[in-house]
């Protein structure tokens, strides 16, 4: 999980000069650590740009998601996470928007899995993930309470995740962050678990706060269980 910090010297107005599509994602974000087992919350959905749009055909992503990741020292080495994003991949100018189901399980090609649905309704979704028991590694994913995906692997088997998140993610330093400062993405209804299926409130403080750069992308606690995060510059 990158957390290094380019220049912002290309940044022209609201948009940038220099090359349009710098790769190396960039977070805003609230996370707790925990053992964790599960993590939901209601996301405000809104569109964003990516970097060259529309005629790039560099990848690009901007999403904002909740979920679950177990670190081993600074980097997450499995991981479960669902909410939605604008995507383009590489030497496509189509720019796909949708929901989706991300599950890493172990270090091999076979346990990753990236499962995708249309895209959210407008307005404020719940987004859910959570380990089903530690007899079987099953992560169960809902979207407004209805489950829509399922994804069992050994490597979930008797794990618990370190750390309960909530973010925005782009890509590429360009893609513009989710919210503006007139249109924030609204997290709300933020909740945990550190055992099977048993949700609390998430107790977010000013101090779980996270971003990248704060001259580039906003993050504001509203209250215990909600936040807001936005582009400075769209």
């Amino acid at each position: 999980m990158e957390r290094s910090i380019s220049p912002i010297s290309q940044r022209s107005g609201g948009g940038f000069t220099g090359s349009p599509c710098t790769l190396g994602r960039k977070y805003t974000l609230v996370s707790k650590p925990a053992s964790a087992t599960g993590c939901s919350a209601k996301i405000r959905t809104r569109t964003t740009t990516l970097c060259g749009e529309p005629r790039s055909k560099k990848p690009a992503s901007s999403s904002a998601w909740t979920g679950v990741a177990k670190f081993q020292g600074a980097e997450p080495v499995k991981w479960a996470q669902t909410g939605y994003e604008r995507r383009r991949d590489q030497g496509w100018t189509t720019i796909l928007f949708r929901r989706y189901a991300e599950t890493k399980a172990g270090p091999a090609f076979d346990d990753y899995d990236f499962h995708t649905d249309e895209a959210p309704s407008a307005g404020t979704q719940r987004y859910k993930c959570y380990l089903i028991s530690s007899l079987f590694g099953t992560w169960r994913y809902e979207y407004d309470g209805l489950l829509w995906w399922q994804f069992t692997r050994d490597g979930w088997k008797n794990v618990t995740g370190t750390d309960y998140q909530w973010e925005a993610e782009i890509l590429s330093r360009q893609d513009q962050m989710v919210g503006t400062a007139s249109e924030k993405c609204h997290f709300t209804e933020c909740a945990y678990a550190t055992i099977w299926g048993a949700f609390e409130d998430a107790n977010i403080s000013t101090g779980d706060l996270h971003t990248d750069d704060p001259n580039e992308w906003g993050i504001e606690r509203t209250n215990a269980t909600g936040f807001n995060v936005w582009d400075k510059h769209p």
